[in-house]
């Protein structure tokens, strides 16, 4: 694994496996990972699941024009708590 800093307040895991899955956390919280050329974000609103401004801005810079999904708050949990990294289930 390798932990990337993007700003002082974001940095990106990278896991080592060969499907390219990074989490991405802002403030210390994941608020997306990726699955090959995916970005899976939690559904927007949910708690604990609200997204600030800059969080979104986080977001946007990391995903860099990949396609973004939306997980629910369940799913979500379900993915980011199982390393290596797993898609979500109907998406």
């Amino acid at each position: 694994m390798k932990l990337n800093r993007i700003n002082t307040s974001c940095a990106s895991l990278e896991t080592d496996d060969n499907y390219r899955n990074d989490i991405l956390f802002s403030y210390g919280t994941p608020v997306a990972f990726s699955i090959r050329a995916k970005v899976y974000i939690p559904t927007r609103g949910q708690e604990p699941y609200m997204r600030s401004v800059t969080t979104a801005k986080h977001i946007n810079q990391w995903a860099d024009g990949r396609d973004k999904v939306e997980v629910d708050p369940d799913e979500w949990s379900r993915c980011v708590n199982s390393l290596p990294l797993r898609e979500p289930v109907d998406y």
